[in-house]
This record gives structure tokens, sequence and C-alpha cells, in this order.
């Protein structure tokens, strides 16, 4: 699949939205598909989840992971909605979650402009951006924090109709997937803020709640984009960077450890430097590049470990 342009990306946006609101689209052989009903349902469960309502939701998924069985953890080289479809299609997930690290202050990011990351090909694929519109207080909330780390502000998008694959062809039979939509981190925008050395607690603490609200709700299903984490990564030369070490946390009583899963970007580069990891979205096709310590490319040599 050839990455989409700014303008096909912006296009593509444009008619999710009128999708969404006429509740039906064509497929390729002409036939209507009616996603009214669906959409109408998606939007009215839409709801924004508080900081507030963290602990109960805490509480409610440690209860509720299971501990007599292992939780399967994937890195594949596919796109956030095509993991869910093969879920879905392939796999029978009855409940599928996907994960939109997203924008805190525009719906769909910049979807509409054609921007290409992972939230943008959601809202272009899908109809996630009306559900998005009904939850005024996550974007009010963000906007009037006054820090790029954002606050802990969710919404629960249940049952979004996904109309699209992510080359922009019409689906012959639609699916449904909820979306579960939380702030990233905008690094590249902390500045001098002094607040670098907050930003791994407070995405560890958000991926903690995201497993959480899966565990509560009843999803069978995660998927997301790993680059998703953290927007703007990169930080200008006169800002400081954010250290890259394993992190460890325990996650519903759970030890996760991000250095498990090394490794796993030279998949997706195709070149590497001596010094630099190469990586490329899945979701828009562009490349970004990592400087690595002496202790990342000795590790370089050996295999990814899962």
């Amino acid at each position: 699949m050839h990455p989409l342009t700014r303008s096909q990306a912006a296009q593509l946006g444009r008619e999710a939205v009128a999708i969404a609101a006429e509740g039906r689209y064509r497929r390729v052989d002409g036939a209507v598909v009616d996603i009214g009903d669906a959409v109408r349902r998606c939007v009215a469960s839409t709801r924004v989840i508080r900081p507030d309502d963290w602990p109960a939701v805490l509480r409610r998924g440690r209860e509720a992971a299971p501990r007599d069985a292992a939780a399967r953890a994937e890195v594949t080289q596919e796109t956030t909605l095509a993991a869910a479809r093969r879920l879905v299609e392939q796999e029978n997930a009855a409940r599928p979650l996907v994960l939109n690290f997203a924008s805190a202050k525009s719906p769909g990011g910049g979807f509409l402009g054609g921007s290409r990351a992972q939230e943008e090909s959601l809202a272009r694929s899908s109809a996630l951006y009306a559900s998005l519109q009904r939850a005024g207080a996550y974007y009010d909330q963000n906007r009037a924090c006054g820090s790029s780390l954002y606050t802990d502000h969710a919404v629960l998008s249940p049952d979004v109709p996904v109309f699209r694959a992510d080359d922009g062809a019409p689906l012959d039979r639609p699916y449904a997937a909820s979306f579960l939509t939380m702030p990233a981190v905008n690094v590249g925008a902390l500045g001098r803020s002094g607040e670098h050395a907050r930003v791994e607690p407070v995405m560890a603490g958000r991926v903690e709640k995201v497993l959480a609200l899966a565990a509560a709700e009843g999803f069978d299903t995660l998927s997301s984009a790993p680059g998703a984490a953290a927007r703007s990564e990169r930080p200008a030369p006169d800002r400081p960077a954010v250290p890259r070490r394993p992190l460890r946390r325990r996650l519903l009583g759970v030890e996760v450890r991000s250095d498990h899963v090394r490794g796993i970007h030279r998949r997706h580069g195709a070149r590497e430097l001596p010094g630099v990891r190469r990586t490329v979205c899945p979701e828009s096709g562009d490349a970004e590049t990592e400087t690595l310590t002496a202790a990342d490319r000795a590790e370089s040599t050996g295999e990814a470990r899962t």
C-alpha cells in the first residue's frame, strides 16, 4: 500500500465526516451500506471519563483482571485498524478496544487537514469523529490545563462503525470497534518547563488506566500504535531529551518491562546507519530516526525479546 498524500488524506477525512452524518456509504460495487443506527448508538453512548473517575475504574480493573490466564502481547507490522480488523474477522474478537493516544485539543487531530498520524488514520476510516464531537469536556479541560502533559481525561466511544481500509477503500461489510481516546504527552512542547521528569510516570499511569478500563469493561483485545505513546518525541536541540531507558512498572499488579520488546524497530526500518535506528510509522509511512546509545548498539546485535 502506497502512503496517502496529504490531499488524499484530507479528502478521505471530509468524506468520512459526511458518511457519518448521512449514515451510509457506497461499496466499490455501488451497493449502499447503512450505518446510521450504529452511528447514532455510538454517539449517544459516548462518555467522558474524568480524573476523579479513575480510582473506581482501577479498582474494578484489578478485580476483573484474571490471575490464572496469561495475556498475550504482540508487536506487528500493521496499522492499528488493520490489527483491529484482523482480530475481529480472523480471531473472533467479540469486544475489540482501540487505543487512540490522541490530540488533547482537536477531535480527530489534524485529519481534516490531511495529517497522517495514528489518530488521523482512525478518524478518516470510521465514525470516531462524530463521537469525539460529543466529548467537549475532554477538550475544554485539556486546553485549559496549562501543561503539555495534559490531563487524565479520556473518551470512551463504544462500537464505532469502521467502514474503510487504510488505503481509503470502502469495506464490503463494516465492523464495530470501541475506541478509548486519551491525550498523549506533547514532549516537543514542554520546553524548559521542568516537566520532562514527569513524562514517564504520567504515560505509565495512563497506560495502566487504559488496561484497567479494558478489563473493567470486558474488552477482550486492545490494539494501538507503538509510536502513539508520546507526540513530538524529538525535542528541539535546545531542549532536554527525555531519557530513553527501560521502563519497569507494575500495571494492575503485573510487572511490565519495556525492554522485553526492544529491537522491534529494526523490523520496520528500511536502512540502518551506525548509531541511528530508523523507524517507519505504519499509519503514515513517515520515517523517524532515533539516536542509539552505546548500550543500544550493543544490544541491537541480539534478537528481539518478547
